[in-house]
């Protein structure tokens, strides 16, 4: 996908991108996404501003589902050698093998499954309940009870006969939380980042984008930024102040935009606050709030009831509100129709 997008670039841009560049990285990233979306599309649509910043130039380029099963024909073959390779290092047959688990976006592709399928077993589920992480985790744990040979029906906290009483599973369970708690937090974070970044260009398209004169120069730049260290392994710590960093800028040099912006805010909350007094008083005004329930009211009442909705009705209707006078007749009907009952 790569090579067909840099000949794409090339042929209508007349423009080489360098595999060591920023391009190429932002490229590489943007490959990843479309192979996600070729997994559950028949095409995916890659747009890349600015991608030639020194000459504004903007990249779009078009992958189809089938031009991708054509980039990976060759692999695609390869999968059935592979697999016998791997069960052949196991010293395993499909007999021994209960479950089969496919991870890594690759798998999504058509093309893919369907190599896979020719080599498992009818009776076997290609399963897709793992990511990446939790099967080196699943498969680690694996690995580690095989290594010291414990019984099968013996469970992980009971110590065995002959072996050590500490076998590091607690410890090993509390680096795993510990390490999976600082990559949420770091992928949160990073998610936070690209969503403010993202909200920040539809400001810029937005009415009052003059009052957000200072960042304009600036989202490009926070954009590579951003690529660029979702491209490396980048802590938490990085992103974290690289974000507080574009929020303080945003807070001081663009105050007047967020201060309309909560202006405009308090005056909707004040207009909705009194669109509902006002239905509040036209309810009270019209008596509506004093419904009865006509099932439990004598025939008299219900009559006379039925009587005063009529006449409210016919005034309104003169006064030309029809909605109210449609429902003030409604309700004459409904207190003859309840006694009807």
């Amino acid at each position: 996908m790569m090579a067909h997008s840099v000949g794409v670039i090339e042929q209508k841009h007349s423009r080489k991108v360098n595999p060591e560049s920023k391009q190429a990285t932002r490229l590489r990233t943007a490959m990843q996404k479309a192979l996600k979306d070729l997994s559950v599309g028949p095409d995916a649509q890659v747009n890349l501003e600015c991608f030639f910043p020194e000459d504004d130039i903007d990249v779009s380029i078009t992958i189809t589902r089938a031009q991708l099963q054509e980039f990976i024909a060759e692999d695609v073959k390869g999968i059935g050698a592979l697999i016998a390779a791997a069960m052949e290092k196991a010293g395993k047959t499909w007999d021994a093998v209960t479950n089969v688990e496919v991870i890594g976006g690759g798998s999504r592709v058509v093309a893919v499954q369907e190599a896979l399928r020719a080599q498992v077993p009818e009776h076997l589920v290609l399963g897709a309940g793992l990511d990446s992480s939790s099967c080196v985790a699943v498969g680690s744990t694996y690995f580690s009870a095989a290594s010291v040979g414990r019984p099968a029906s013996v469970r992980a906290t009971a110590p065995v006969e002959g072996q050590p009483k500490d076998l590091g599973v607690g410890e090993t369970d509390t680096w795993l939380k510990q390490v999976h708690g600082q990559e949420v937090k770091r992928l949160q974070c990073e998610n936070e980042f690209e969503a403010y970044i993202y909200k920040v260009k539809s400001w810029l398209s937005g009415p009052d984008k003059d009052l957000l004169a200072a960042a304009a120069p600036e989202v490009d730049r926070w954009q590579l930024w951003l690529e660029d260290a979702q491209a490396e392994d980048t802590s938490f710590d990085t992103y974290d102040a690289k974000f507080t960093e574009i929020k303080d800028f945003m807070a001081e040099k663009c105050a007047a935009y967020f201060k309309k912006v909560e202006e405009r805010a308090a005056q909707k909350e004040k207009e909705l606050d009194e669109a509902a007094e006002k239905e509040r008083q036209r309810r009270k005004e019209l008596g509506m709030d004093n419904d009865k329930d006509e099932r439990t009211m004598a025939k008299s009442e219900r009559f006379r009831l039925a009587e005063s909705n009529k006449a409210e009705g016919n005034e309104l209707l003169k006064a030309g509100k029809f909605d109210d006078s449609i429902r003030r007749y409604k309700k004459a009907f409904e207190s003859i129709a309840c006694w009807g009952r």
